[in-house]
């Protein structure tokens, strides 16, 4: 398999770290882009003088997604989208699907054709017997509804984990959502899942329908990003 723009880099670390994560990996084909999510909060209080992450991050050419979870009244999601749609840095931002259609709706809408809006299912750090014990339901039927919503919202990106990519792939409506996949434990590091429960490997979640992987903890923890980023790419080629 092609390992073109199947990686998402997660960028769950400090600044510098990411920076420099950034500068090894930019150029590597597999890397899609970078997903962000707390270094948002810590630019948010840049101090004065120091680099601008995003501007930065722009630099190497690939995609930024605003792992923002937005989770609110339709009205202030509406808001906060409209704001990363401008700043012209991000493609992608991600809403809590539980938040319901109108609240979907609302981002879709405010995102005007400049962001690609993405539906969070169940996170992935839930186990199923969690997210049952959450949503009333077993863990496919809820994302599987979620998913549903966020398509009736006008939403056509979807994070799940790989388990639920085969209840999901059975729907002739939801097979046609891109779904960009957390969660996943390649090969060479099975074993460190940390806080995640429902994982999978890059075979298992290509093979049955995934568009791309997110992958942090297997980047950002190893001595050699790119080395870690080559490793991804030669398991995905070996599918």
């Amino acid at each position: 398999m092609n390992s073109e723009g199947k990686i998402w880099a997660a960028l769950d670390c400090e600044k510098t770290r990411a920076l420099a994560i950034a500068k090894a990996v930019g150029n590597h084909p597999a890397v899609l882009g970078f997903k962000l999510n707390r270094l948002i909060d810590a630019e948010n209080f840049r101090k004065v003088g120091e680099l601008w992450l995003f501007r930065a991050l722009t630099e190497f050419g690939k995609d930024l997604w605003a792992d923002m979870k937005l989770h609110d009244i339709p009205e202030t999601v509406a808001g906060r989208t409209e704001a990363y749609a401008q700043s012209g840095y991000f493609r992608y931002l991600t809403v809590m699907a539980k938040g319901g259609r109108r609240m979907m709706e609302a981002a879709v809408q405010a995102a005007g054709g400049k962001l690609n809006i993405i539906a969070v299912t169940e996170l992935t750090s839930l186990s199923p017997e969690e997210a049952l014990d959450l949503s009333g339901r077993k863990v496919e039927d809820s994302v599987c509804h979620l998913a549903d919503l966020a398509f009736d919202a006008g939403v056509r990106h979807l994070v799940s984990s790989g388990k639920e990519l085969a209840a999901l792939n059975a729907d002739s409506k939801l097979v046609e959502l891109r779904k960009f996949i957390p969660a996943i434990s390649p090969v060479w590091t099975l074993g460190d899942q940390a806080d995640q429960k429902r994982t999978s490997t890059p075979e298992f979640a290509l093979k049955n329908g995934a568009e791309a992987l997110v992958i942090g903890r297997a980047i950002v923890k190893a001595e050699d990003p790119l080395e870690a980023v080559k490793n991804t790419a030669a398991e995905i080629e070996a599918i």
